[in-house]
């Protein structure tokens, strides 16, 4: 609170452990130097609360540590119930009451253990002679955040007419033989017989207060009988007194278990976000529990599409619970972030976080220029909607991976062995390895799932092309799970593919899932110059059947793979990114993936029949080789960006990178999607029709020629003249090539192409093209342009001045940038 505020509206919040809402006492106004209290009542007896003090005044809000109590009708009572109190991270203490009893001694003490544990720890035992509280209880040295059990112990001792003292046996000068009978047993248990012996005179009564009083234990009976025990060291010529006893253990009844659990050492909670704009937010967490002299609190976050990882704030030093506000910058405008609580105990090497809350960094506006929600085809969310709660649905049994953590064995054991048992595996947030496949050429059930939170595994094998290559289930998932290529156990040859999976009849479900480490397909294993493949060609290929749904979401493969087209002279064997290729069927939703870096194409979605679908739905691919985004009949890319931004080799057969690739049949939409080139040699088109395209449409396209030297727009295909004619449209598109290239800026069918195109402008309002040095059209002999009146230029050179096209930087700050905003959805 700030220290010029001189009075504040103060109270208290009480609940019962274990709730989670807060009571509150009646609100009083109390300046800076006076204290308050109040009472409550209504409590429930026996039950453990607890509270804490609240103070609040100009818009600023404090509380102090939380305590806890055990509400009792007369704390002044003993209680025959055992119950905490004190209770702490380390410690705790133990507490009961001693009722009525008619027995002269008796002995109370407690148990306890960690839940699960086998042996008991016992606490020092107290006699006691009247009835009254239990007068310790003390336990330390617990550890935080664990469950225990524990138990309240009485014993009585019986000393009365039960036992006989005889005559003694065998005197000498200094032993003796001490005789005893028992003739009656009281209790339910064995009794403990004795005697008590000690210089003539001796209170015989107090052996633990008369140092000269010696009690001994002769022996267990179970019946009424004799009893004996060989006394020496006693003095030459002294007199002795000696008495038998019997000491009757009885327990008040069978001694019930009671539970408790330690407070955590230190615990922080994730509150809100505050204060949010596109680039900056607050994060307020709260410092729950804090039993160290100090910690350092903060909180980390990153944007929620990614399972990379955490950015963390500056640190705040903290010697009290309480809630504390950090402020954080550098967000961009529209993405959604998670973040998470953090504190840290130095002295301790301890660190705990919390689970993440989500906020949005928004300024009020729009988050881009072109909002492309509503363009999301309802198939796309239907796919997404469809996929299975594999651990909390209730439809799948789930085993626990915990076995396998810290890199415990062969995970891939355990998930064959768990869908040969129907069972899903939950991975956690653990890490694992796994040195042999996941295959139907091994047994495998109907389901195949391995789900985890942040979970990692690490690839230990050998040899292997897939880690799963499964051909034939009804479901395959895997989420929350980053898959590490990056050991190298067998000395260059472990590259391998993460999926390759076909013939799925119900829906192949992959979420939060990432490769960290680069493929390296194609490696000289003997030294000898020559390479050979090692892994898959295949990094992650979806296939699922007629009818059937693929859906990859927010996956990431950042390091792509190793250029080894100068040692080979070819890149037709080097690994390829995601891909559905060749011929695909069923529906294949790829929303927020992120392709980088792969030399034998990024999206590798192209199917030479018309069998299936595949939706690209904001996904991002950047620097690949060949194609960074390759579609074919019927599919549709919405929103996302596609780039090349660096040279590329162009030794051998590799061709540089062309960020969109359309292969293949008709029905292809291009809808929203940003296509960025920039360097020389960075491919041989940023758009290119080639292969057997027949029909593709461009809606509300960005294409940012930042640099280079090759043509932007290439329309003509490469595949027989015997197909239809390809028909490309620019339905509303915003084309900038500020390069210096001096060819055309589109190539509907340049004039030595013996395959032509037509290129359809409906409306040159919304078709957008403007080149910084040449922004010619050309149309040979094979290629025809036609514009809204239905006027048609063909074999022959136009411009983009010349059909009167609108500048693609007039209505924005340069081209626009698409988003989607699905609140308006």
């Amino acid at each position: 609170m700030s220290g010029s505020q001189q009075t504040a509206e103060c109270f208290f919040e009480y609940r019962q452990v274990g709730d989670s809402a807060w009571t509150e006492t009646a609100r009083q106004d109390v300046d800076s130097s006076s204290p308050f209290s109040d009472v409550v009542d209504s409590l429930e007896t026996g039950t453990e609360y607890e509270y804490r003090a609240v103070a609040e005044a100009g818009g600023e809000r404090a509380t102090g540590d939380t305590l806890r109590f055990v509400a009792s009708d007369d704390a002044g009572e003993p209680t025959d119930e055992p119950y905490i109190s004190n209770p702490g991270a380390f410690s705790v203490t133990l507490n009961m009451g001693l009722g009525e009893t008619t027995s002269d001694l008796v002995e109370v003490w407690f148990r306890y253990r960690q839940v699960g544990a086998s042996e008991w720890i016992e606490t020092d035992r107290y006699v006691m002679s009247e009835s009254g509280p239990f007068p310790g209880g003390d336990i330390t040295g617990l550890e935080d955040e664990t469950q225990y059990e524990y138990q309240g112990l009485i014993r009585t001792f019986v000393q009365d007419h039960a036992v006989l003292t005889d005559a003694v046996t065998g005197l000498n000068f200094d032993g003796v033989t001490l005789h005893g009978e028992l003739t009656e047993l009281y209790g339910p248990a064995d009794t403990t017989v004795g005697f008590v012996y000690g210089p003539s005179g001796s209170d015989l009564s107090d052996p633990e207060g008369n140092a000269d009083v010696e009690s001994v234990d002769a022996a267990v009976l179970g019946d009424p009988g004799t009893f004996s025990f060989d006394v020496t060291g006693l003095e030459d010529g002294t007199d002795y007194d000696a008495l038998a006893f019997s000491k009757a253990t009885i327990l008040t009844g069978d001694p019930s278990t009671y539970e408790f659990t330690t407070d955590p050492a230190v615990a922080v909670e994730a509150v809100t976000a505050t204060n949010i704009s596109g680039s900056t937010a607050t994060l307020r967490s709260d410092l729950t529990f804090l039993y160290y002299d100090q910690a350092d609190v903060s909180v980390e976050y990153r944007e929620a599409s990614s399972s990379g990882s955490w950015t963390q704030s500056s640190t705040q030093t903290r010697s009290a619970t309480g809630e504390y506000e950090i402020d954080i910058s550098g967000l961009t405008e529209g993405t959604e972030y998670e973040w998470r609580a953090r504190v840290d105990v130095p002295s301790e090497g301890r660190t705990e976080t919390t689970d993440p809350l989500t906020f949005t960094a928004d300024s009020g506006g729009q988050t881009g220029d072109i909002n492309l929600a509503n363009d999301v085809p309802q198939r796309a969310w239907d796919a997404l909607d469809a996929k299975p709660d594999f651990l909390n649905s209730g439809d799948y049994s789930v085993v626990d991976a915990s076995a396998y953590d810290g890199r415990s064995g062969d995970l891939a054991e355990l998930i064959r062995t768990a869908s040969q048992n129907g069972e899903v595996v939950d991975l956690g947030n653990g890490t694992y390895e796994m040195e042999t496949a996941v295959s139907t050429s091994q047994p495998l059930g109907e389901t195949i799932a391995a789900i985890g939170d942040d979970a990692t595994i690490y690839y230990v094998g050998t040899d292997l092309e897939y880690l799963f290559n499964i051909n034939g289930a009804t479901d395959l998932a895997l989420e929350g799970i980053t898959f590490d290529i990056t050991e190298d156990p067998g000395n260059g040859t472990t590259d391998v593919g993460l999926m390759q999976c076909v013939n799925i009849s119900n829906g192949a479900w992959f979420e939060d899932v990432t490769l960290r480490g680069q493929r390296q397909r194609q490696q000289d294993l003997t030294g000898d110059g020559n390479y050979n493949a090692v892994g898959g060609l295949n990094t992650f290929m979806v296939q699922v059947d007629d009818g059937a749904t693929g859906l990859v979401h927010r996956c990431e493969f950042p390091d792509g793979g190793t250029d080894m087209s100068v040692e080979t002279g070819s890149d037709s064997s080097h690994a390829i990114g995601p891909n559905s290729n060749p011929d695909h069927q069923g529906l294949n939703v790829w929303k927020e993936v992120t392709v980088k870096k792969f030399f034998g194409n990024g999206f590798y979605l192209t199917s030479s029949t018309p069998n299936g679908e595949n939706i690209v739905w904001d996904c991002v691919a950047e620097e690949n080789g060949k194609g960074g985004i390759r579609v074919s009949w019927g599919d549709t890319v919405i929103g996302g960006r596609t780039q090349v931004v660096t040279d590329h080799p162009t030794t051998g057969d590799h061709p540089a990178g062309t960020p969109l690739v359309c292969d293949y049949g008709d029905g292809v939409d291009i809808i929203g999607l940003q296509i960025i080139a920039e360097g020389n040699s960075w491919g041989g088109n940023a758009i290119q029709m080639r292969t057997e395209i027949e029909e593709v449409n461009f809606d509300r396209c960005v294409l940012d020629i930042e640099s280079g030297n090759s043509r932007p727009v290439r329309m003509n295909r490469s595949g027989s003249s015997s197909t239809p004619v390809p028909q490309i449209t620019f339905e509303d598109v915003y084309f900038h090539d500020r390069s210096n290239n001096t060819g055309a800026l589109v190539g509907v069918s340049p004039p030595s192409a013996d395959t032509g195109a037509t290129l359809h402008i409906p409306d040159t309002d919304t078709c957008r093209l403007l080149s910084e040095n040449n922004d010619e059209i050309e149309a040979g002999s094979n290629g025809t342009v036609i514009v809204e009146d239905d006027t048609s230029y063909t074999d022959q050179t136009i411009t983009a001045s010349d059909l009167g096209l609108a500048d693609p930087t007039a209505d924005y700050d340069g081209v626009p940038t698409t988003y989607f905003d699905y609140s308006t959805a």
